[in-house]
């Protein structure tokens, strides 16, 4: 599916008197998080070059996550920021950390080549280009855990680990992640489990603690607790994501009711008799 045909499925339903909140002025805008009324009604290219200037320009949470409600950006919005931050770091892609999530970000909407395309309207076979560089092997490990090969991807992941690479905190942040996914795929939770703990360690350090991705590494950690035996330290996590996303989710959020589910259920399993 071609991205024009994407974005024409994905647009917000923008009423027709809406204006940019940054320029105050109207056009095609788009709308893709959780602002009221039309408070997140905006230009790409607005939006765009709000976070060009941002002092933290290069932190990827300034292109993928509204400054108002801190929800990341969802649908047309979403998308149309992930290929501006491309083309912006297109240049040093080799060292940019968002390279991975921007690619998972063009696939999810079917574009297997969009970022060849988008790379100066080149044509390039996108699971080729993965493997150039160290982002390429994680997404090519990512793959290999989904086909159930999690001891060669781990034979992939570790040396990145060991080397210098794994300093670079987003990169580190990324690296953490796929090991700890391809240990929980071969079933070794107990060595899954420090991996878990260090991208919920630099989740909070980057993100903060109301950041969604925050959220996801602490409920990931929280269940790599109570599968290792470890249900008090697990009640503990869950109980704090549960406060967290009340506050800033909203009681009824999808997500708020899912970590309720789960903290029932391991409540259930600590309480059972050994």
């Amino acid at each position: 599916m071609a991205i024009e045909r994407v974005l024409a499925r994905l647009d917000q339903n923008v009423p027709s008197d809406a204006t940019c909140f940054i320029c105050l002025e109207g056009g095609r805008l788009l709308r893709g998080c959780a602002c009221r009324g039309t408070a997140g009604c905006v230009h790409v290219d607005c939006l765009a070059e709000l976070a060009q200037r941002d002092k933290d320009a290069a932190a990827p949470s300034r292109w993928t996550h509204c400054i108002t409600c801190r929800q990341g950006y969802t649908g047309a919005l979403q998308l149309e920021m992930a290929r501006r931050l491309w083309r912006r770091n297109r240049s040093e892609s080799d060292k940019w950390v968002g390279r991975f999530d921007l690619m998972n970000q063009l696939r999810s909407y079917g574009e297997t080549e969009a970022v060849g395309r988008l790379d100066e309207g080149r044509s390039v076979d996108l699971g080729e280009a993965l493997m150039t560089d160290a982002f390429g092997k994680i997404q090519r490990c990512n793959i290999l855990v989904g086909e159930g090969r999690g001891l060669e991807a781990l034979d992939l992941l570790m040396p990145l680990w060991a080397q210098g690479v794994r300093e670079e905190p987003m990169m580190r942040l990324v690296l953490a992640s796929c090991i700890a996914a391809a240990h929980h795929s071969l079933g070794h939770d107990d060595d899954s489990l420090p991996f878990v703990r260090e991208e919920m360690a630099i989740s909070q350090r980057l993100f903060g603690p109301e950041d969604t991705g925050t959220f996801k590494a602490m409920t990931n950690y929280a269940k790599a607790c109570a599968r290792t035996g470890r249900l008090e330290e697990s009640q503990s996590i869950f109980a704090d994501v549960l406060r967290l996303q009340t506050r800033v989710l909203g009681e009824d959020h999808a997500a708020t009711r899912e970590t309720r589910a789960n903290m029932n259920i391991y409540t259930h399993l600590a309480e059972a008799p050994a």
